[in-house]
């Protein structure tokens, strides 16, 4: 799942750099529509989802309530929103890739009339002997734009060069098009869509080696890492908001991190999910930072990151 970083508020103005990334014990999720649901949508969610993250569905269906619940007050009217989620499903003896739609509107016509007045939810497992699907959710793709990340997909997999790497580089240029297309006069599309953007990998269950989350692209454990445009492949360690039964966390950006800016480490906040709505944060700074330290899959520490982390 490839996610772009930009939230766009009501008055037009956006800001990049954030994170519209949610990944369960079973699904990765991110949204299109009202970035301001309960301050941030994908925290919102995130904590929502606290309650259910072990249900069969992933709490898609409680989600769907809730946000029809929201989106009947007079500040939402007429609004649309979406949420959209992967990952995998047992089928007998076979996991099977599933994405599921809980949205308001539809998605892929969405010059097709108004939002509905309740939120529905639609599942969707391809064929096992199917080619590759791509399911578009946010801006409007140009049928040229969707037929070419669609084209490189099939590409890939027929070739047995479908890696999760390659995957991931197609899906995150198919971003940037549409990003660098909307920044242009010409384009009648809003500018909502960065060329940053956060991927998610979710490998087949029977097929990760641990449940570990690394910070760079691995066929065989769940990744997360964030691309940057302008022609760069460079990826940098980045995280989605993290679900957990009764509580979920995240990694804040460098401009929220509390202290120093010449501190190495990362910092964490813990979101506590209802019926408290709470909140608690809890700051971890390391030197190094943690992932070099502890060694974590994908990253090779140097000597000198060796040493235990200190703390605080």
């Amino acid at each position: 799942m490839a996610s772009d970083r930009r939230l766009t508020w009501d008055d037009g103005t956006h800001r990049d750099g954030f994170v519209k990334a949610i990944l369960t014990p079973g699904l990765a999720l991110t949204y299109t529509g009202v970035a301001t649901l309960g301050g941030d949508t994908a925290k919102w969610i995130a904590r929502h989802l606290t309650r259910h993250a072990l249900d069969p569905d992933g709490g898609l269906e409680p989600l769907a309530k809730l946000l029809g619940r929201t989106f009947a007050h007079p500040r939402y009217e007429g609004r649309r929103h979406a949420v959209l989620a992967c990952g995998w499903i047992k089928q007998e003896t076979a996991f099977q890739p599933c994405a599921g739609l809980v949205s308001n509107f539809d998605p892929w016509n969405q010059g097709a009339g108004e939002a509905w007045p309740e939120f529905r939810t639609v599942y969707r497992v391809p064929n096992p002997m199917s080619l590759p699907q791509v399911v578009p959710l946010g801006a409007s793709m140009r049928r040229s734009e969707s037929v070419s990340v669609v084209r490189s997909i099939e590409r890939l997999c027929s070739s047995r060069r479908g890696t999760v790497r390659a995957v991931a580089q197609v899906l995150a240029e198919g971003v940037r098009t549409v990003s660098r297309a909307t920044s242009r006069d010409h384009d009648s599309r809003p500018p909502t869509v960065s060329e940053e953007v956060l991927v998610v990998a979710l490998p087949r269950p029977d097929l990760r080696r641990s449940s570990l989350i690394v910070g760079q692209l691995r066929n065989d454990y769940c990744s997360v890492t964030s691309t940057f445009g302008s022609g760069s492949r460079l990826e940098a360690p980045g995280g989605p908001i993290l679900v957990g039964p009764g509580a979920a966390i995240r990694a804040l950006e460098p401009h929220e991190s509390p202290g120093s800016t010449e501190a190495a480490g990362v910092a964490m906040e813990i979101l506590c999910g209802p019926p408290s709505g709470g909140h608690l944060s809890c700051f971890i700074l390391t030197n190094p930072p943690v992932g070099p330290a502890w060694g974590w899959p994908g990253i090779d520490p140097k000597p000198t990151c060796r040493r235990a982390p200190s703390g605080m």
